[in-house]
């Protein structure tokens, strides 16, 4: 709780830079896929991204939302299922997009997911205090980045995160 509140006080500030993305996203996905083997989920990623796509971000709270995102989609993607990873460049954003194809959201519960303490109709039944969602939006909003939710009950959830590429030399 304390690290989300020095983030919505906009401590977080003092740390933003611009940093090439597809660095964090590999080191990442080297990681959680590790994490998603010893689960027996399948984590698997498309990473179409040049090393010089640099975006102004603080990389610790980056990873973060990235990790806040990931893990629900081990959480509730069922063993043997598969939690998918892209990256790509769009105009002038980069989109990162996970993919499961777990339980879903149900559609009631799809606006009040980043809610601070809400916890969905899935979620109800597995640990945690609601804080994973609303740490995502708020690292999203004091970056200036879009964040979007696709799912379909039964079928699995999208989460896109769309940020803003900056020149190299900025």
């Amino acid at each position: 709780l304390i690290g989300f509140v020095k983030l919505d006080t906009g401590e977080w500030r003092h740390s933003l830079e611009a940093h090439a993305i597809a660095p964090l996203i590999r080191s990442f996905v080297k990681r959680i896929t590790e994490d998603g083997n010893l689960l027996k989920r399948h984590v698997t990623n498309a990473i179409e991204l040049d090393d010089g796509v640099m975006a102004a971000l603080d990389e610790r709270l980056f990873i973060r939302a990235l990790d806040n995102i990931v893990n629900n989609a081990l959480r509730y993607t069922p063993e043997g299922g598969t939690v998918a990873i892209g990256v790509r460049v769009s105009g002038t954003d980069v989109l990162i997009s996970v993919t499961d194809d777990g339980n879903g959201i149900a559609k009631e519960d799809i606006p009040r997911i980043f809610d601070l303490f809400y916890r969905g109709s899935n979620s109800r039944r597995e640990e945690g205090m609601g804080l994973g969602l609303s740490v995502v939006q708020s690292v999203a909003d004091s970056h200036g980045w879009k964040i979007d939710v696709q799912s379909t009950l039964g079928s699995g959830t999208t989460f896109t995160i769309v940020i803003p590429v900056v020149a190299e030399n900025a």
